[in-house]
């Protein structure tokens, strides 16, 4: 891979993370009922729909849709990969390669499982459940 790809690729990634997710937030013409403040290091935007008094079927469903395309797709996708790979490693006859493959393949597994695991908890689930408690 050259660096022309690299950095289409890169670019591809944040322009389409800033149109999904900073876009919305920043015309989301929100009512607050009063003032509050957030006690987190970055404004979620769950910790900001808790805030609001306005109406928020629109940007439950928007978040889910958004989160949808984010979250899903890419699991799906590194799912279908290591799939591929387990197939691939089957085949190898050596016992040692199976172990080695096994061993490094499901540390990564692993992390790709706590990371989106509960990321698609946090953002698939019900939002009444989230929002209105």
């Amino acid at each position: 891979m050259g660096p022309w790809l690299c950095s289409l690729l890169a670019g591809t990634s944040w322009s389409v993370v800033f149109l999904l997710t900073v876009v919305p937030v920043l015309t989301m013409p929100l009512e607050f009922c009063v003032h509050q403040v957030i006690n987190h290091l970055s404004c979620e935007l769950l910790a900001l729909l808790k805030l609001a008094c306005s109406d928020l079927q629109f940007y439950e469903s928007l978040m889910v849709g958004t989160s949808a395309l984010t979250l899903l797709a890419p699991f799906a996708f590194i799912v279908a990969s290591y799939r591929r790979i387990l197939v691939s490693v089957l085949w190898l006859r050596s016992a040692g390669g199976h172990a080695k493959a096994f061993s490094t393949c499901g540390s990564h597994l692993i992390v790709v499982a706590l990371f989106y695991g509960t990321a698609i908890f946090m953002y698939m689930m019900p939002q009444d459940k989230i929002i209105h408690d």
